[in-house]
């Protein structure tokens, strides 16, 4: 466990901060249920062996959790901030006239929608929520960006959300998807005869 990390955790007035775990071994449901005895609750994967945790703040890096976790390091603001936007290289439609930014931000999913909101608030309001996930839209000054990053809560941030545009209204007339298709919907079940 990188002893930053737990300076981190001895500090915070968080209950929790979320890090980068690898475990020894592929987390079967009993050993994320022994993780978690131990306050560490993995979340999800990165990729195939390294999770994405919340470390309560009672913490202990004991000989059982040795045994199951090789690695335990801390997110920092830039892993959460997507490449072009970290490089303040927005798209035009993600700038406002005044030089604001439209920004996704998604939290962690163990992290209250009221504590995400009032992050959000310190920054901008109106917020606009998801449909669905556990995250916001919102128009923020760019270096707000980095302040967001900071807080541990914060999942991701990239641009957003994206404009609607009328694209694909006509794409399958253009290309000819229907004939190519030979779609036949007299039955119950659609039929590709292309």
């Amino acid at each position: 466990v990188n002893p930053a990390f737990l300076d981190e955790l001895k500090r915070t007035p968080l209950p929790r901060l979320h890090a980068f775990v690898l475990p020894r071994r592929p987390p079967t449901p009993e050993a994320q249920r022994a993780l978690e005895t131990n306050g560490v609750r993995l979340l999800f994967h990165v990729t195939q062996g390294m999770w994405v945790a919340s470390v309560a703040r009672g913490f202990t890096d004991d000989a059982v959790l040795r045994d199951s976790v090789r690695w335990i390091e801390s997110i920092r603001p830039e892993d959460k901030i997507v490449a072009e936007v970290r490089a303040q290289r927005f798209s035009n439609w993600a700038v406002e006239k005044d030089g604001r930014v439209r920004l996704a931000v998604e939290f962690f999913t163990d992290v209250p929608r009221a504590e995400a909101e009032a992050i959000l608030r310190k920054y901008v309001d109106p917020i606009q929520p998801w449909v669905a996930g556990h995250g916001w839209y919102i128009v923020v000054a760019r270096e707000t960006v980095k302040l967001l990053a900071e807080h541990d809560q914060v999942k991701w941030i990239e641009q957003g959300p994206l404009p609607l545009l009328p694209l694909n209204n006509f794409t399958r007339q253009a290309i000819h998807v229907d004939e190519a298709q030979e779609i036949d919907l007299s039955t119950a079940m659609p039929v590709y005869h292309g």
